[in-house]
């Protein structure tokens, strides 16, 4: 719940609390916090003008519009707890199940009540859960409601103390007691005990304090304790008994431990900047509209409801498309940047890529020119050697003897011709230090002239 306000009015008898929370990408940020101690001497008329003058003044102080989520609590007197064991089917339409059977569940007809439940244990093996029903009569949420009219703040939703506290209390991750717990707090001359259990609000009681003569505080905490444990299953009680409220000193706790063998702690509301523990109620109340909380109540039905605002969706919708522009942006500036990049680089590749050409052509010249070089000097070369071969072949072969034919291929020769005597040749050829191998390559004929036809092979040394 990102960029939303939150404001919780919790009203007692002679006290009003108000804690004003903001969400924010840095979490949940502790705008303001007042008490407020009400004349008891006031009629209920005026103390609820009171109560409606001191909200107009926090709510302009602290700039607060009708766009904030806005969270009550009623006396913890005017609210009527129950808990019903349904089969686990009627979980599917519970609220409309509870509806239609209020009369077996309270003293009033449920078209003279705002009520709301929430289902507090499921899964016990039996087929049952445990359902928790709050109803208050309409008649003693209305000067409530006429307070939020008369100050244009419409309420986004009235719940109970005890809901409120357990929403309180859960939000410290690292608060003792494990699953399991029991809470006092001490409100206006009167205590509130509750057995929490998974974060869920297992059982309330509410106690005026010294309605019991010669009562001291202490004893009415020793004793509503006592009643709290009774409502605890023996298999698994709570671990720890937590305390909220300015008469929980040392003394109080120390007294309240030795005589039932639990761990005591005090509620640090300090550590969330709450400056009282009697604004701890206000504090679960505003929770409510800036993050989620494990017991959601609300006594209002929907269309008394304010609408919840969208304000802070659509700050993160403006900031989400602000982000979605600039990334963009930035990619198109690095697209057009690499684009810039890629086209020099292609016209540097295209300058490389012709004088490339022009040295690949130049080389073929290059080649064609060696070519004709090694041609002409091969040319040369042959031809001495040649003129050289053939010059050794004339000294070595007599007068009476002619070549017809002469083919050099590589470091071979052959030749043809007609001799007096053919076989007479191979002595004289072996003698040059030139030749070598020299031998008849075909069988020695006779001419009509008497002359032998020779066909001889030869190696050059």
């Amino acid at each position: 719940m990102l960029f939303q306000s939150s404001l919780g009015i919790h009203v007692e008898q002679d006290r009003l609390g108000m804690v004003f929370l903001k969400s924010s990408f840095k979490g949940i940020v502790l705008g303001d916090q007042t008490t407020v101690v009400l004349d008891p001497s006031l009629s209920p008329e005026e103390r609820m003008e009171a109560v409606s003058t001191q909200i107009r003044n926090f709510a302009q102080a602290n700039r607060i519009t009708p766009s904030s989520e806005i969270y009550m609590t009623i006396p913890r007197k005017e609210i009527l707890y129950r808990w019903i064991d349904l089969p686990a089917a009627a979980g599917e339409n519970l609220r409309e199940t509870i509806g239609y059977e209020m009369e077996k569940f309270t003293p009033f007809p449920s078209d003279a009540l705002h009520f709301d439940v929430r289902v507090v244990q499921e899964d016990r093996g039996d087929g049952q859960i445990r359902v928790l029903l709050l109803a208050v009569r309409k008649k003693a949420v209305e000067p409530f409601l006429d307070v939020m009219r008369r100050n244009n703040l419409g309420p986004s939703g009235i719940e109970s103390v005890s809901s409120a506290l357990v929403n309180a209390v859960t939000a410290d991750k690292e608060m003792p007691g494990g699953n399991g717990k029991m809470v006092l707090f001490s409100g206006d001359g009167h205590l509130e005990g509750m057995v929490l259990r998974k974060n869920q609000l297992l059982f309330s009681k509410f106690l005026e304090i010294g309605a019991q003569p010669d009562e001291t505080f202490a004893d009415a905490a020793f004793r509503m304790t006592e009643e709290l444990r009774e409502k605890t299953s023996e298999e698994d009680p709570p671990s720890s008994v937590l305390c909220a409220g300015d008469p929980f000193d040392d003394a109080v706790l120390r007294d309240l431990g030795e005589r039932r063998n639990l761990r005591i702690d005090r509620v640090n509301s300090s550590s969330r900047g709450i400056q009282s523990p009697a604004l701890l109620p206000a504090y679960g109340l505003a929770l409510k509209g800036v993050r989620k909380v494990p017991l959601n109540v609300n006594f209002l039905p929907r269309e008394l409801r304010k609408k919840a605002s969208r304000a802070g969706l659509y700050i993160l919708f403006a900031l989400s498309f602000l982000v979605l522009l600039s990334t963009a942006g930035w990619l198109g500036s690095s697209i057009a940047h690499q684009r810039m990049l890629l086209d020099r680089l292609n016209g540097e590749l295209e300058t490389l890529s012709r004088d490339v050409q022009r040295i690949e052509r130049l080389g073929d010249k290059v080649r064609t020119l060696e070519g004709e070089i090694d041609f002409f000097n091969g040319i040369a070369a042959g031809r001495v050697r040649v003129l050289d071969l053939m010059k050794e072949l004339a000294e070595r072969i007599p007068e009476t003897a002619w070549t017809q034919r002469f083919s050099l291929s590589g470091n071979t020769i052959e030749i043809e011709g007609y001799a007096d005597a053919a076989s007479d040749l191979l002595p004289l050829l072996e003698a040059s230090p030139r030749f070598g191998n020299a031998g008849f390559l075909s069988p020695i004929t006779k001419g009509r002239d008497g002359k032998e036809r020779f066909r001889i092979g030869l190696k050059i040394q």
